[in-house]
């Protein structure tokens, strides 16, 4: 299988495209992006390349982590959560739009919701919906620190707060080891936190 045939439309961008691939081959840019080179993007070696490159192996390391993940999927659907609001900006909530379209429609799969805006009338608007209900918030923020991401906690947290004392149960992190996010999490009894795979 040539991994690099392409079929273009419209045709007028044909053959600038095929120089591209040209280039690409000849740069055996498919090969060093597997060996995660990051001079692909910079002559310098940058942490925040090369700390964004796990999905380059994602597939095969979620493996291990997937029974864990299975496991936590039963112990929420046995405490009766009834939603899930994921809280995250830019590449923290695009997977989980994804995800949150391809699977609303399995039986077994609880609501999920994706609140990736500050504006004042969606976030009220989410709050209603899920004041008195067992609900599970996913903080996610690969660096912990995302203003907008943390700022969504705070609101979320307080109005939890407000239903009971311990509303710890109600948040998970999704964060890299040792950020802000972990801290507040363990700090504050979240229900788990799981280390951000890319």
């Amino acid at each position: 299988m040539n991994l690099w045939q392409v079929r273009i439309r419209p045709k007028k961008l044909e053959v600038e495209v095929e120089e591209r691939v040209k280039r690409f081959q000849q740069e055996n840019l498919l090969r060093r992006l597997q060996q995660r080179d990051f001079r692909l993007w910079s002559s310098r070696l940058l942490p925040e390349i090369t700390d964004r490159l796990g999905w380059l192996d994602l597939p095969e390391r979620s493996r291990v982590i997937l029974p864990r993940l299975k496991e936590f999927a039963a112990e929420i659907r046995e405490d009766g959560v009834e939603a899930v609001y994921l809280l995250g900006m830019g590449g923290s909530s695009l997977a989980a739009e994804v995800l949150a379209a391809t699977w609303k429609s399995q039986p077994d799969s609880l609501p999920l919701r994706v609140v990736d805006s500050t504006h004042p009338s969606f976030i009220k608007e989410v709050g209603q919906n899920c004041a008195g209900r067992k609900t599970l918030f996913i903080v996610a923020s690969k660096s912990g620190t995302t203003l907008e991401t943390l700022a969504l906690f705070r609101y979320f947290w307080e109005l939890k707060s407000q239903e009971e004392n311990f509303p710890g149960s109600h948040f998970v992190a999704i964060t890299d080891e040792a950020t802000p996010l972990e801290k507040v999490a363990l700090e504050r009894g979240f229900r788990a936190v799981f280390h951000a795979p890319a």
